[in-house]
């Protein structure tokens, strides 16, 4: 049996777009049983999902203890905002002893200016630069015991200025964490890509 493994949509995102059903096929074909691939769902119609990662990390966590029952300790795959909300369980909510492996997609951890264009949002304001939620969150660093991979591109339109889907460098010495750079990959297609797939597959479960 494979790993259970949980994936973590972002802003204005659900579990049932399009490019979630290509990683799924990528974990499947690399030996992952349909049954071991579980799905958070913040709302679920696209468009919606615009709260405070704060808020939803809730049902990240409802997700990841449900999958940790089933097969024990989680890898998580998390796009966009869904990284911050699972940092979040996993950080501030005491979650990380139910994940082995974090990996995140695209997601703003040092935050993002090209959010100002939905300011109205709760969401949004969360992942500006110098939100209060990013620096409550980031104040301590990361967790101890999670494996943490951020995987980012330089031709991402959603997380600017570039660099700002890494973690500090200092990060990556003092915690079980790495960067790693994608091929040049716009925000969607770093959860589709096959090529993306291939540069982080081989840290889940590490």
């Amino acid at each position: 049996m494979s790993k259970p493994t949980v994936l973590v949509h972002g802003f204005l995102d659900t579990g049932y777009t399009p490019w979630w059903s290509l990683l799924r096929r990528n974990l499947r074909r690399e030996g992952y049983d349909e049954d071991d691939i579980y799905t958070v769902n913040a709302e679920r119609v696209p468009g919606l999902t615009v709260g405070s990662p704060r808020d939803y990390a809730e049902k990240v966590g409802a997700v990841v203890e449900r999958a940790y029952d089933d097969g024990g300790e989680v890898d998580v795959i998390a796009h966009s905002m869904g990284g911050l909300k699972t940092r979040w369980y996993a950080e501030e909510m005491g979650g990380a002893g139910y994940i082995d492996s974090l990996v995140t997609l695209s997601t703003p951890h040092q935050g993002t200016e090209t959010t100002r264009l939905a300011l109205f949002t709760k969401g949004a304001r969360d992942m500006l630069p110098s939100s209060k939620f990013l620096k409550q969150l980031n104040v301590d660093g990361l967790a101890e015991g999670v494996d943490y991979t951020a995987v980012w591109s330089r031709n991402d339109y959603a997380v600017r200025p570039n660099g700002r889907g890494s973690f500090p460098d200092e990060w990556t010495e003092r915690y079980d964490a790495r960067n790693l750079r994608a091929g040049p990959y716009g925000h969607l297609e770093m959860v589709a890509r096959r090529s993306v797939f291939d540069t982080y597959s081989g840290f889940l479960g590490a």
